[in-house]
């Protein structure tokens, strides 16, 4: 009985000195398929050698992921976005809705400690159409059963423009977003990368221990007023909501509000190649 409360005791004063690692929340799929909440991303990255596979819907936008983590510090992957109110066009494809493609990357900064958080920083649709094209610093930090996530977004991640480029304290042309006519694709859109007006974006997770479920709370810097095509979408709340079902080992399903009006329906299937 006395070796038990000494090794409670160590196990606790382990906890409290960050010597010892605390129960985390698990990292999962946002709706673009990389690590984060629902609409942003987080600073976390999964195992090395990890694979994913993701469908979800928030209309007008039904997206399919593949991610890939080849690397404990590099997170990307392939992403193919159905608008079903936009038609591909009539000499194209006749009335099929209109379908665009992207890549994305993360790469992992700093890992968390006891007294920091990790850091990343992440291009998503890198190149191409860049319809959905947008950059972001995002610091994630494990508090107990909350994972907690704050970060600032370029371009698609931060159309509100909440506050002017931080960068322009190195480059006036940081203010500047070119915005001009799209690439076809095979081509990366490097003179919009990190340019342009931001806007903060935060989440919570929450994940009791032993728990399936995962709730998600998340503010977002898109205000659904820049959309492609001029499809701009009425937007009752900058907070989304959504939870997380992790069924199985290999599945999870997510359900969840955006936009303070949009359902969100969506599931991941994932392993490991290195395992």
């Amino acid at each position: 009985m006395m070796r038990l409360k000494l090794t409670q005791l160590s196990l606790a004063v382990g906890l409290l000195a960050g010597s010892i690692p605390a129960f985390a929340v698990d990292s999962t799929a946002n709706d673009y398929g990389m690590t984060g909440a629902l609409q942003t991303p987080s600073a976390r990255m999964r195992e090395a050698g990890d694979l994913s596979f993701s469908v979800n819907q928030t209309e007008p936008y039904t997206r399919i992921n593949m991610i890939l983590q080849p690397f404990d510090w590099l997170q990307g992957g392939f992403r193919y976005v159905d608008v079903s109110n936009r038609l591909f066009g009539e000499d194209i494809a006749g009335s099929q809705s209109y379908k665009d493609k992207g890549i994305d990357v993360k790469f992992g900064l700093l890992d968390e400690t006891a007294k920091r958080p990790a850091l990343a920083v992440g291009i998503q649709d890198v190149g191409g159409t860049g319809l959905f094209a947008g950059e972001y610093v995002v610091a994630s930090k494990r508090l107990g059963e909350f994972d907690l996530s704050a970060g600032l977004g370029w371009g698609y991640l931060g159309t509100r423009g909440d506050f002017s480029n931080p960068l322009s304290l190195i480059s006036d042309s940081a203010d500047d977003r070119p915005i001009g006519k799209k690439q076809n694709g095979g081509s990366f859109n490097t003179n919009q990368y990190f340019r342009g007006r931001v806007s903060p974006f935060a989440s919570v997770q929450y994940q009791a221990l032993h728990s399936p479920f995962i709730v998600k709370l998340e503010y977002e810097g898109n205000d659904y007023q820049s959309e492609p095509f001029a499809n701009n979408q009425e937007q009752d709340s900058p907070f989304n909501v959504g939870l997380v079902w992790q069924a199985a080992p290999f599945l999870d399903l997510q359900v969840g509000l955006e936009r303070g009006n949009t359902a969100l329906v969506g599931l991941t299937f994932h392993t490991n190649l290195a395992k």
